[in-house]
């Protein structure tokens, strides 16, 4: 996470919270939606399929709801919700009426991660409505001394930025800073009591003496104490040797790619990933988001080019082998959209493994294997979002679904679901 020049966002004060997973709950009575797309154009994960779609409450359900409507859809293509698998823009506490959550809800991003977030003690876990994104938080990130993101956090309070914390209320909130083992120990035990699922470790250059993150040792007893907890490490990586270590302790995810920002020239070799390694990331099921967004926001020309290519060569790497990646642009200013558009100039990825990486690898990213969301399948949760056109040759149509469902519930409105959704 870096800072940003447009911060229009955060100009208001800001409430954070450190659980990962707010179960969407009702705070309100929710009208039961029951109905049946006819001749939907559907997203199978691999391209796109006509037949019925049904939805019966929550739930995608095989049969059509005995007496709900059918709903003439030849016309629709239907996809799950968008996922943004690395933002800081979602910052504030699910509350009604923001206008950042509806931005994103807007855009048929309706699912996010927030892979390090501030905890306040007082915050509660509350119902999700329909006009927030459904988020994912792993509350202050575990460091060293001094390490990142301490520096960042500071500047951004400094900055006043964060209105509604100081510098010294910092430490154990925004981050965790662990000299030794056992230190790194207790602060993965201090996460594990926020509720959360998962927990953000930091690994810059880790084989270096002078390192300011987390050491070989240090990492590998917080892997080790996430997984006793049932915590899913998400991993901040900067080196190739970096990712590496990570890939071979089966972390959940690495939330950055080796070259996300650009390498210096002196450096690059240090940045390139192996065939080796990708194969061992596939192996040990740990998922990639790239963030490629960051060397494009922040480099340009011949600079821009290099980074660019070393994203593309990595990228390949890790699409040949089968590693699950996702999308999100650790942009103030930007967001899943944006990464995919990125990914997609490479040339490297097909309509169908761009809608993959957006939608259903997000989830997985985000939320963990067990979710049953990211897929239009009958068991899976009711969530998707209808577009004009087939976003494999009109990529575009993206940016303005006609509307959406999450869970059974309405989020984009549309009129022709009036009467299907109705309180019964």
């Amino acid at each position: 996470m870096t800072k940003h020049s447009n911060l229009k966002t955060f100009l208001a004060p800001i409430s954070l919270m450190g659980a990962v997973l707010a179960a969407p709950a009702a705070a309100q009575e929710i009208p039961t939606c029951q109905f049946t797309l006819k001749d939907a154009n559907v997203f199978t994960g691999d391209g796109f399929e006509t037949r019925d779609v049904s939805i019966d409450g929550r739930r995608f359900v095989s049969e059509h709801p005995v007496g709900a409507p059918e709903i003439e859809a030849g016309w629709m293509y239907i996809i799950p919700p968008l996922v943004d698998a690395h933002t800081h823009t979602l910052d504030e506490v699910m509350r009604p009426g923001s206008s950042v959550h509806r931005g994103f809800l807007d855009r048929g991003i309706y699912y996010a991660l927030n892979p390090n977030s501030i905890l306040r003690d007082d915050d509660a876990a509350l119902p999700l409505a329909p006009d927030q994104v459904e988020m994912a938080y792993t509350g202050g990130g575990i460091t060293g001394p001094g390490g990142h993101p301490r520096p960042l956090y500071e500047g951004l309070v400094r900055a006043r930025i964060y209105r509604e914390i100081t510098v010294e209320e910092l430490p154990g909130r925004a981050y965790h800073e662990a000299a030794t083992a056992e230190d790194v120990r207790a602060a993965v035990r201090a996460v594990a009591a926020t509720r959360a699922t998962a927990v953000k470790l930091m690994l810059y250059d880790h084989k270096s003496p002078d390192t300011k993150a987390l050491d070989g040792e240090r990492f590998r007893a917080a892997v080790d104490e996430a997984k006793k907890l049932g915590l899913r490490p998400m991993v901040h990586v900067e080196f190739a040797a970096d990712a590496r270590l990570a890939f071979e302790l089966g972390v959940a995810a690495i939330v950055h790619m080796p070259g996300h920002a650009g390498a210096r020239r002196d450096l690059i070799d240090a940045y390139r990933l192996t065939a080796e390694d990708a194969a061992i990331a596939a192996r040990n099921n740990v998922a990639v988001v790239p963030t490629v967004a960051i060397a494009f926001n922040g480099a340009s020309g011949q600079a821009l080019k290099d980074a660019q290519e070393l994203q593309a060569y990595n990228l390949k790497l890790l699409r040949d082998a089968g590693v699950v990646i996702g999308a999100g642009s650790d942009r103030y200013s930007a967001d899943a959209l944006d990464e995919l558009d990125l990914l997609r100039a490479t040339g490297l990825f097909e309509g169908p493994e761009l809608l993959r990486i957006g939608t259903e690898n997000g989830i997985k990213i985000a939320f963990g294997e067990d979710r049953k969301a990211g897929r239009i399948e009958s068991g899976y949760e009711a969530s998707f979002i209808a577009l004009r056109s087939d976003p494999s040759t009109d990529w575009y149509t993206l940016r303005n679904p006609l509307a959406g469902f999450r869970a059974g519930q309405q989020i984009e409105q549309s009129r022709m679901f009036t009467q299907a959704c109705t309180a019964n």
